[in-house]
């Protein structure tokens, strides 16, 4: 007899990726899709990570070409704590300035790696001559350029747009 707990899989994924971005803006789904686990109106960064490392939980983020998405991994019973520090991720995320500045000097790092990458140079060469003016040309990290000018009210403006139920769907696995 398996005496494992089910897995809760709850996924909250919201339109947006590159599709929304521009050059200016460049980077900016993954900056605050990162951002958004930073903290809240009611818990810290670490708060989060603890409640949900003690039963054994993980919430993660990500922002692809066409989505920001906010994956929750529980088991059965934890499933109301871990909805409940989702809900809170997304509708009380405080994107402060600090917690901002260290992520967006995270992103800038991976820019820069990316740019040492043969691979990764011709990928993106060949985004932008396929795609041209289409937002499937730009780059999901961003640039050095747009990245450094984001900043928190930008997050919170891109997240009051986006991350919000008409623009989403909750999946729950």
């Amino acid at each position: 007899e398996d005496t494992r707990l089910p897995l809760i899989a709850v996924s909250a994924v919201f339109r947006g990726g590159l599709l929304v971005e521009t050059k200016a803006t460049s980077g900016i789904t993954r900056l605050v899709a990162k951002s958004l686990l930073k903290g809240t109106k009611t818990r810290t960064a670490e708060q989060i990570a603890n409640q949900l490392e003690a039963v054994g939980g993980e919430i993660t983020a990500e922002g692809g070409n066409n989505s920001l998405v906010v994956n929750l991994d529980v088991t059965q019973p934890d499933l109301a704590l871990g909805t409940d520090i989702l809900a809170d991720v997304l509708l009380n995320a405080t994107l402060r300035p600090d917690a901002v500045a260290r992520e967006k000097e995270i992103q800038l790092a991976k820019i820069k790696d990316e740019d040492e990458k043969p691979t990764a140079v011709a990928r993106n060469l060949l985004k932008r001559t396929l795609f041209l003016n289409h937002p499937l040309a730009l780059r999901s990290e961003g640039t050095p350029e747009s990245v450094a000018r984001l900043d928190s009210k930008d997050l919170r403006a891109f997240r009051d747009r986006y991350v919000v139920a008409r623009n989403g769907v909750i999946a729950v696995f």
